[in-house]
Formats: structure tokens, C-alpha cells, sequence
């Protein structure tokens, strides 16, 4: 199946929760297909975002974390999520722009990434900039908190 089919059967579906939000005056069942019409919101953005893949230049990293770090994150549903930063450690680069690059190890789970600033991606150079986990579930994003961790890039490509 192509892309074209999968987004019609998306307009399709928004299509059938407009008419339903539209009949319906029970407040519960508004609030429910309030939290479809996001899921529809996500479905879209990966619908367009299809084959994009990593907008940045760079797909690995390597960061030698001066110190020791925790990076957690408050609840999100039953559990949270804790990461140590320590030592040599190697990511994937999921994405990034000019001041950050979105990163995640093998043993995260998929819905998870820390977010890098950085002043610089040129190897063997301290920096001292702020680090956060980001979780991503459809619509809802939660943040960690900000922790000014100090490294070096040791290797990048």
C-alpha cells in the first residue's frame, strides 16, 4: 500500500470524529474523542514527516561526560525515567538544529531522547550546556528537568 492510501483512510477517520463531536453533548465522550482528534493530529505529522527521516547532518556521537549526571523525568503514567550520564557514551543522533541535537541510546525506550545544547560540534572541546529528557507519547510531550552537565565530543558522523 502507498502513502495516498493511508492518507485518505486518516481523512476518513477525521472526517467520522468531526460528525461524532458534533452529535454528541455527553462531556465524557467529548473529552475521549478530543484525546482521538490528537492521536489523528500525530497521524498526520507522521504522515507528512514519511521518509524524512533525520533532517540533521550527522547520525552518531560519541561524549565523554566530565562528572557524573542524572538526567530524570517526572512521572509519566505509572513510572519514571531516569539517565545517568558517565563517562564515554555512544548515541544515535535522532535529529537537531543549530543549538541541540536530540539523542538516544540502544537501551532507551523509543518514546524517549535527551535533548544537547551545544555551542560547538567540533571534537575534543569542553562545553558546559544544559541537558533534558523528552518524552513523546502522540501529542504530549513531557520535559525533564534542565541540568547543566559539562562534556566533550570525542567522535561525531
Amino acid at each position: 500500500m502507498d502513502i495516498e492510501y493511508y492518507n485518505n483512510l486518516v481523512k476518513s477517520i477525521d472526517r467520522d470524529i468531526t460528525i461524532l463531536l458534533e452529535q454528541t453533548k455527553d462531556d465524557k465522550l467529548r473529552q475521549d474523542i478530543s484525546g482521538m482528534r490528537s492521536d489523528i493530529d500525530q497521524l498526520w505529522r507522521d504522515i507528512r514527516g514519511y521518509g524524512a527521516g533525520n533532517n540533521f547532518n550527522y547520525n552518531y556521537i560519541e561524549i565523554d561526560f566530565n562528572g557524573e549526571y542524572e538526567l530524570s523525568l517526572p512521572k509519566y503514567g505509572v513510572e519514571s525515567f531516569d539517565r545517568k550520564l558517565k563517562g564515554l557514551m555512544y548515541f544515535k543522533i535522532l535529529d537537531g538544529t543549530d543549538n541541540y541535537i536530540d539523542i538516544q541510546t540502544n537501551s532507551f525506550p523509543e518514546s524517549f531522547r535527551i535533548r544537547l545544547y551545544y555551542k560547538t560540534l567540533s571534537t575534543s572541546k569542553t562545553q558546559r550546556n544544559k541537558a533534558f529528557l523528552i518524552y513523546r507519547k502522540g501529542n504530549e510531550i513531557l520535559t525533564g528537568e534542565k541540568e547543566i552537565i559539562e562534556y566533550k565530543i570525542r567522535t561525531i558522523k
